[in-house]
């Protein structure tokens, strides 16, 4: 799962402060084409951008700027669809998943939602299984991301797997029509990311 081995994630308001005067006047990005570039604290980057279909955002993210990272399609950057991990450029094919969803493709988060349950069938390399993902989510409210404002909707998706559960922490942005993941918490604990850049991405 991806929320279970990845690193990403922008910085509430508060950060601004401390982006790099470079930084701070970079292009703001007004939608999700034609890309928008991430810049984390722990060195990886990720690159967003529209996969074709309505609701569904291409993502690939890389550590350390090196070939190490993930090529991720999602629903609104929430469901994944597809998950390919990558070491030195190589698919690494144990860690790399499809998922689809019995009830048709997920709607884009509203305020206000109270543990809605989206079933989910994973086919991973040499098993199946069933999961769910159970969404909560807050209130809009404008928020500074890395010096650019947005309206931002705190998401909480529970993904409850038969054999582990996790919870990862988003803000969805109506905006770019993507969610970024601003937390992640297991049995082992929580940690919760930054960034420190957000870009129009080169076409």
């Amino acid at each position: 799962m991806r929320v279970a081995r990845m690193l990403a994630a922008l910085l509430l308001g508060g950060m601004s402060g401390a982006v790099t005067g470079t930084m701070a006047l970079a292009e703001c990005p007004q939608s999700l084409a034609p890309g928008v570039r991430l810049a984390f604290d722990d060195d990886s980057t990720a690159l967003l951008r529209p996969a074709g279909a309505p609701g569904e955002v291409l993502e690939q993210l890389r550590f350390d700027g090196g070939d190490d990272g993930y090529d991720l399609r999602s629903y609104h950057g929430l469901f994944d669809i597809e998950s390919i991990e990558f070491e030195s450029g190589r698919v690494i094919a144990e860690y790399s998943e499809k998922s689809q969803y019995p009830g048709g493709p997920p709607a884009a988060p509203v305020e206000g939602m109270a543990r809605v349950v989206v079933p989910v069938l994973v086919i991973a390399t040499d098993e199946r299984f069933e999961r769910q993902i159970i969404v909560t989510s807050g209130a809009l409210a404008p928020t500074d991301l890395a010096g650019c404002s947005y309206m931002a909707l705190p998401v909480t998706l529970e993904w409850v797997d038969p054999a582990e559960s996790s919870v990862s922490y988003h803000l969805y942005l109506p905006q770019l029509g993507t969610a970024i993941l601003v937390g992640y918490e297991d049995a082992e604990g929580r940690d919760d990311y930054a960034v420190l850049g957000i870009s129009v991405a080169p076409d």
